[in-house]
């Protein structure tokens, strides 16, 4: 029964995977007129979804030593794409947040994937929508509880 569950998860990737390929949105000219690295549009991300960061954490989550991160954020700061500020609690250590233009760029993008998407589902039956919105709701409840349980540490998996 397992390998079954795993087969059929490993087609869901694989058709996740290719729905990407076809819909995908191409790099809005924004994108293509900034000159930043992977790892500063990583840390673009990392921003956009966590919020303000200490560059400690940053660096962390990146696996480069902070005075890499230092240097990755100096650029993102000098595009006007990031922000530092001194941590309230202890002047030794430095904050970074997105301003509202890295904020922008990155919502962009995303808001391209849901503008690429919608475009899709569109021309789906009202059948097909009702089972694809039954998908996606499990899919969402699913991905609340995997994040409850990365939270407290928990691990485990449910259907088995």
């Amino acid at each position: 029964m397992s390998e079954d569950r795993e087969a059929l998860i490993e087609e869901i990737l694989a058709l996740d995977n290719r729905i990407y390929q076809v819909i995908k949105a191409g790099p809005s000219q924004e994108w293509l007129d900034i000159d930043i690295s992977l790892s500063q549009v990583r840390i673009l991300f990392l921003l956009y979804a966590g919020g303000d960061s200490r560059m400690g954490q940053l660096a962390s989550a990146l696996g480069v030593r902070l005075s890499t991160m230092t240097g990755a954020v100096d650029r993102l700061v000098a595009l006007g794409l990031v922000s530092r500020r001194d941590d309230p609690h202890d002047r030794r250590l430095v904050i970074a947040s997105l301003t509202d233009e890295g904020f922008n760029l990155i919502d962009g993008f995303y808001q391209g994937m849901r503008t690429s998407l919608a475009r899709v589902v569109r021309r789906l039956s009202t059948d097909d929508l009702i089972l694809t919105a039954r998908a996606f709701e499990a899919l969402y409840n699913a991905a609340l509880e995997d994040a409850r349980e990365r939270k407290t540490g928990a691990a485990g998996t449910a259907g088995d």
